[in-house]
């Protein structure tokens, strides 16, 4: 018995038997979907992660030093390299009395702008306390996209290298400016 890990069934009775939590609560930990689309933005494969999260006072951080660590861990993948296209936070902050207000309105929907967040760039990302029943829904994409290899064959040729006869030009430099006539031609030696 000593060996076996029964963390999950608190989290269980919690859920089916403890009634409703009216409070937020801190998140522990969050879920981290890491996601490979090839080159025909097809999505291909995808990796889940539970990573844990810094708690602060009065909300938990996931720090961009760990974002940076995952993103290097994962941008290569059955020998391709991805790159991180963009970091999306889904995140479900909706206060207790809205969710028993619209509990029976089958048409109730979250504001898709309220839960979710687009970073270009890792950066620490915030949550803030929520609902219980929301934290194995709150989740962090990582989106990986194929990187395409360029051949050293197809590279471009310069446009200057491609004449081989060199012409040379003669300058002459006169401290006398040039006088400008109205009869002025031009001609061809």
């Amino acid at each position: 018995m000593d060996t076996l890990d029964l963390a999950w069934t608190d989290e269980y009775f919690r859920t089916t038997e403890g009634g409703i939590t009216y409070e937020p609560e801190l998140m522990d930990k969050i879920t981290v979907k890491i996601v490979y689309t090839n080159v025909q933005n097809e999505i291909f494969h995808t990796i889940d992660k539970e990573v844990k999260l810094h708690i602060n006072e009065n909300e938990s951080l996931l720090y961009e030093k760990d974002l940076i660590k995952l993103i290097r861990n994962h941008r290569d993948f059955e020998n391709k390299r991805y790159k991180c296209d963009s970091i999306v936070k889904y995140f479900i902050n909706t206060d207790p009395q809205t969710v028993i207000d619209n509990i029976q309105d089958q048409e109730f929907e979250f504001k898709s702008s309220e839960c979710f967040s687009s970073f270009d760039i890792p950066k620490t990302i915030s949550f803030t306390p929520c609902l219980f029943i929301f934290h194995s829904i709150n989740t962090i994409y990582i989106l990986f996209r194929e990187m395409i290899l360029v051949n050293s064959s197809d590279s471009p040729i310069s446009i200057l290298k491609k004449y081989k006869n060199k012409v040379t030009k003669r300058v002459r430099i006169s401290d006398d400016l040039p006088s400008y006539s109205s009869t002025r031609k031009t001609r061809k030696r």
